[in-house]
């Protein structure tokens, strides 16, 4: 099973798609929260005391992209025909679909705890750097953490669960956004 956890983190740290996609992410993070949630925020959302929180809610939508790297994980075998390298590596298949799971779901914490955070920071420097201050701000962390983490893993496990059931990657994709 270590053999094919390493096999799955490897194949999700070596594809280029995975690291465009997590910069694209980071980019958009900054600039709707920096400056569409930040700078541009009117005078009764500056008092509202859940901002942050509304905010990271707001960012955390772009969940949908951890689900595309999920997608690519899964479908970029079928289209380049290497799925056969990784089902005979392994004894046993489920293996391999675990080891893709438990890769996807990292990746997909991951995610959601970067744009957790990220999100409120850029926030702030941006109505910062507008000039005007927030209200004191009212954050309950352990149910803002949950509910991150469970919606960053959900959009991942679903783009996972619609590339093993469609398995052709334009398919796959254009489920999810239907969805």
């Amino acid at each position: 099973m270590i053999a094919a956890l390493k096999a799955e983190f490897r194949k999700l740290l070596t594809v280029r798609s995975t690291y465009i996609v997590t910069t694209l992410v980071l980019v958009l993070v900054v600039f709707i929260a920096g400056y569409v949630e930040g700078w541009r925020l009117t005078s009764s959302d500056l008092q509202m005391p859940t901002q942050f929180s509304s905010d990271v809610f707001g960012a955390l939508s772009l969940s949908v992209f951890g689900a595309i790297v999920a997608i690519l994980l899964m479908t970029h075998e079928y289209r380049y025909n290497t799925i056969m390298y990784s089902l005979t590596a392994s004894n046993n298949r489920g293996k391999v679909l675990l080891a893709k799971i438990i890769a996807i779901s990292i990746y997909a914490l991951f995610l959601a705890v970067v744009i957790g955070i990220l999100a409120p920071i850029m926030t702030n420097i941006g109505v910062h750097l507008h000039g005007h201050s927030l209200a004191p701000q009212t954050l309950h962390v352990a149910n803002l953490a949950w509910r991150s983490l469970f919606y960053g893993w959900a959009y991942g496990m679903t783009g996972l669960l619609l590339a093993v059931l469609i398995r052709v990657q334009v398919g796959a994709i254009a489920a999810l956004f239907l969805i």
